[in-house]
């Protein structure tokens, strides 16, 4: 079928529908009713012009018939679906109806549910599409409960096949469109009476496939249906007894499903938990029958703090945490195995207090910073009882206690990272299992092991992932990370960096700062995404941390190339002298960034000419004889040093290196790296007495930075008027005496 051959010239397949058009291939099957007409169909068929062909193998009673018609129409419904806007919009037809109905039809085939249910999901799909014009759009809930009525109206007890096949398409439907799904199920009698278990207890007993395939089914469709408060509440009020009875009479699929039935009914309330956990042993899962129901349950008892406990101790976690199970065909494991562990393992490791992230793009919560939605949340716990939404629900997840000590295990179990970083779970998921993973420190490095830093870069779209990377570039060594993962995690952390959270920007500066240590090639990166100028807008923060945080990343750019011209140009004129002015920050340890940063930046002459003219300069160079504190005046110095050595030599180079040697001479404030540093300035004149006027400069300019918005006009030009420090010093002590807000 791939290719053929015709005068010698090979003929690919999609030269071979050409050859075959509809008619051609229904008068294939007409005469060769077989695997190979149906795999044509298929191959180069069309929906709507081969529905008899399908109808007719749909209906056949040869089972590779019967698999193949399912195969071939799974192709035609994908490809269709691929080709989306360009493609008609795909109408419910009588042709169409009868393809669907036989579908159906033919899920009691020997392992015909899993691609029945595949296919009908991709009908569904179908006609659920919203990408079209209103005049093109289906209702899929019309469509479906048209299609999906006479399956679940059907007798129970006489036709159980025919239940089972249209709860295969219902579910099916509630993977695609959950609200037309419910919207059905809530009107359709029969099928909530079966929802209700009130069947199940008369089916249980006969034994038969059929009836026990149909509790299967029924039982999927239940735990699917929980969502609906309505329902759930019947089921606790009048089934669960029976669902509890009816577990007892099974093993396999059909326990498994009842035992996802059961978690989901856990949380309903308390008293129903209670009354589930005396009843239903859930330690002894039995994973190896059915690894996606078994993981789906413990997703939903994981939401309980009372079952993680009984995890936290022993051998059994470890189990439940080994690698999936992989297709030896595809060596790949099942999908849903994937997205239901990691739901399992966001559950397992989040306790009571850790907040679920709420929907940032939905109103009002898209309008409000963190800090407004965290305010809102605490509000609406204030809330009087009758006040607040009705809880769809109750659990408890555990301390906190509890939930750092799951924590710690998971992080070390080597199957989880690679299991999150395959599964197909939603992002947001994710990344908040590997956020809440990251919470103590000590885990980072097993998690690193493990290969997070790849997964989060994966979803470093989410702000978790990406405050998560930031945790662990500030702990690790960035050498532990393969060069590239360094490489792509600076543009996370530089999005980070722009966030209106200040703790995310100030994790973001901190794990870009300790990234930028690996050399030039990620300082450059960073350079392309303007981390410059984003680490620069966090000196403008009321936030003190951040300023430093800002400052310390600077610092670790300023080799850069492309930052060095930018500020020999002039265009960046404004960040040296804000660099040079945040050496007499009151903090510390923002002064010492600073000064570190001004202290290797100033090593390019063109930069220390620059420097040497600006009043910023020159006020920094009084830290010299007024600070005291030896590591700041050792980063101070040795930016003086290099403007003094800066060639050509700048005016006043000689004054500098005076100050330099003056400073030696006077014990260099007992500080040993700054008396090193200071050893080989050469030797020369000292001036003690001007040395103590520095002091002097330094106390008047900081008194002035307090006094500045109490002056005047002119009282500030009298002062700068003034020459002696002393004279100013005393004229400014003069002013303050007469304004009481300077008292």
């Amino acid at each position: 079928m791939a290719r053929c051959e015709e005068n010698g010239e090979p003929i690919f397949a999609q030269d071979v529908g050409a050859l075959f058009p509809a008619a051609a291939r229904h008068a294939l099957w007409q005469q060769l009713p077989g695997e190979a007409s149906v795999a044509l169909v298929g191959a180069v068929g069309d929906l709507e012009h081969d529905a008899e062909v399908l109808v007719s193998a749909l209906t056949a009673t040869d089972a590779g018939i019967l698999r193949g018609a399912v195969t071939s129409l799974r192709l035609l419904l994908r490809a269709r679906r691929l080709k989306g806007k360009y493609a008609p919009a795909l109408k419910v037809t009588q042709s169409l109806k009868k393809v669907c109905e036989s579908l159906l039809a033919c899920s009691d085939g020997r392992d015909l549910e899993a691609p029945v249910q595949a296919a009908a999901a991709e009908l569904w799909s179908l006609w659920a599409d919203k990408d079209r014009p209103d005049a093109d759009k289906t209702s899929v809930e019309a469509a479906a409960e048209e299609l999906l009525g006479p399956f679940l109206g059907s007798c129970t007890e006489r036709e159980p096949d025919t239940v089972a096949n249209g709860v295969v398409g219902w579910v099916a439907l509630h993977a695609v469109d959950r609200k037309a799904a419910c919207a059905i199920m809530q009107r359709s009698a029969p099928f909530v009476e079966l929802l209700l278990e009130k069947a199940w207890t008369s089916l249980a007993n006969k034994g038969g496939p059929s009836e026990r395939r149909l509790v299967r089914w029924a039982a999927e469709a239940a735990v699917l249906a929980m969502s609906d408060v309505s329902i759930r509440k019947a089921v606790v009020q009048a089934g669960l007894p029976v669902v509890l009875d009816v577990y007892r009479q099974f093993s396999g699929p059909t326990q498994i499903r009842l035992l996802q039935l059961l978690a989901t009914l856990s949380l309903h309330d308390e008293a129903v938990r209670q009354q589930i956990f005396r009843e239903v042993d859930f330690l002894e899962l039995p994973r190896e029958e059915d690894e996606v129901g078994c993981l789906t349950a413990l997703s939903y008892l994981c939401l309980h703090g009372a079952f993680k406990a009984k995890l936290a101790d022993g051998e059994l976690l470890g189990t439940l945490l080994a690698p999936l199970k992989v297709d030896p065909a595809t060596e790949k494991a099942d999908p849903r195995a994937q997205a239901a562990y990691a739901h399992f393992v966001h559950h397992l490791v989040r306790g009571r207090d850790d907040k679920i992230s709420q929907k940032r793009d939905e109103y009002p919560f898209n309008q409000m910073t963190e800090e407004e939605i965290e305010k809102f949340q605490q509000l609406a716990e204030t809330m009087p009882a009758e006040g607040r939404p009705a809880k769809n629900g109750e659990f408890d997840m555990g301390s906190a206690e509890l939930a750092a000590k799951l924590r710690s295990r998971v992080a070390r179990e080597r199957s989880v990272v690679p299991v999150l970083g395959a599964s197909p779970a939603e992002p947001k998921v994710i990344a908040a299992t590997l956020k809440l993973l990251c919470t103590d420190q000590a885990d980072r490095r097993w998690l690193v092991k493990h290969g997070a830093v790849a997964v989060l870069l994966k979803h470093g779209a989410q702000d978790d992932a990406a405050q998560a990377l930031a945790q662990i570039c500030i702990v690790m060594d960035p050498k532990l990370f393969a060069y590239q993962e360094a490489l792509d995690a600076v543009p996370v952390l530089i999005r980070l960096l722009k966030h209106s959270h200040e703790l995310l920007q100030f994790e973001a500066a901190m794990g870009l700062t300790n990234l930028l240590s690996l050399g030039a090639e990620v300082v450059e990166r960073a350079v392309q995404g303007e981390a410059w100028h984003s680490l620069h807008d966090l000196l403008f923060s009321d936030n003190e941390r951040l300023n430093q945080a800002g400052i310390e990343g600077m610092c670790n750019m300023v080799h850069s190339e492309k930052v060095r011209e930018l500020i020999r140009s002039g265009r960046r004129h404004a960040d040296l002298q804000l660099l040079l002015a945040f050496t007499r920050h009151e903090e510390l340890g923002i002064a010492r960034a600073a000064a570190g940063a001004c202290a290797m930046l100033l090593d390019d002459d063109q930069i220390a000419h620059r420097a040497n003219r600006m009043a910023e300069f020159r006020r920094m160079v009084h830290l010299l004889g007024g600070s005291q504190d030896g590591a700041l005046v050792h980063r101070v110095a040795v930016a003086v040093r290099m403007v003094a050595d800066a060639e050509p030599e700048v005016d006043g180079a000689e004054q500098l290196r005076v100050w330099l040697r003056t400073l030696r001479e006077l014990g260099a404030h007992g500080y040993a790296p700054l008396a090193q540093a200071l050893q080989d300035v050469p030797d020369g004149e000292t001036d003690p007495q001007g040395f103590a006027l520095l002091a002097a400069e330094d106390k008047y300019s900081r008194t002035l930075g307090q006094a500045r918005a109490h002056l005047s006009t002119a009282e500030l030009a009298h002062l700068e008027g003034e020459p002696d420090v002393v004279k100013r010093t005393a004229a400014l002590v003069h002013m303050a005496q007469a304004k009481p807000e300077l008292q």
